[in-house]
């Protein structure tokens, strides 16, 4: 077809806008991001034919014109309107890895190239062709030299992450080492504290005045609210002094 589908042909040119469908859900015929019925009449009586078919990789690269000049690697005078950033699905596939899925191919237009789209991607554009049905994924997509290429990036990023893991758990044992020393010292501090506490010391709650044992004196302040907002929370309060007996173990040093 010149035209994508979901514009239309005036007999010079295309108009009206490109149709957005998912990968994978618009090769079996329903999409999430476009109601596929509207596409569905260009696929069965577009201009008196019913064999349109979304093209494989090969047969959508083949309208690309790679040396030309212009800011488009498509023949826009054959393939007028085609928006400048359109990417155009095929029903060719990359095969799943160990770090995605299966993924379909999508060509951009613009610079000629080709790239993986999840089925849960923004989608790209659908430009049918004509001719004998293709069955979804009989064509290889990689050669083996390819395929190998594919297999050696797939091992060198498996290593990478591997790398980045081993890296990772270093850091996070460090850190977790660092924080136990920090609680240790915090916690022998305030064994020293609570062991040599005397009259005078200052603690979180207030200045130590009293030492009996096992139990502490502390001047402390007390809050008292002195006028309630209607909804019964304090609007005013003031701090009264208060003693209080509070246990060693309960104590600890104003840093």
């Amino acid at each position: 077809m010149r035209c994508s589908m979901g514009q239309t042909w005036s007999g010079s040119t295309c108009l009206g806008a490109s149709g957005i469908y998912a990968w994978e859900t618009a090769v079996l015929g329903v999409s999430r991001m476009y109601a596929w019925e509207t596409a569905e009449p260009l696929t069965t009586r577009f201009a008196g034919y019913s064999d349109w078919r979304i093209p494989n990789l090969d047969e959508l690269k083949s309208i690309l014109e790679g040396k030309r000049l212009q800011s488009m690697q498509i023949n826009t005078a054959i393939f007028p309107d085609t928006f400048s950033k359109s990417s155009f699905l095929s029903t060719d596939f990359f095969p799943p890895s160990q770090y995605r899925g299966k993924e379909g191919v999508a060509v951009e237009f613009k610079i000629g190239s080709e790239y993986g789209i999840s089925s849960d991607n923004r989608g790209a554009c659908v430009r049918l062709v004509r001719g004998k049905k293709w069955t979804f994924g009989s064509v290889p997509l990689l050669t083996e030299t390819q395929k190998e290429q594919f297999a050696k990036q797939e091992r060198e990023e498996i290593d990478r992450r591997a790398e980045q893991d081993r890296e990772e758990s270093a850091r996070q044992a460090e850190e977790a080492a660092r924080q136990a020393k920090i609680e240790q010292e915090r916690e022998a501090k305030i064994q020293k504290f609570r062991k040599s506490i005397k009259e005078g010391d200052d603690t979180t709650d207030g200045v130590v005045i009293q030492i009996k044992g096992s139990l502490v004196k502390i001047q402390t302040n007390e809050s008292q609210c002195t006028q309630r907002d209607y909804d019964g929370g304090c609007r005013n309060y003031v701090n009264t002094p208060a003693e209080k007996w509070f246990k060693r173990s309960e104590i600890y040093p104003r840093d």
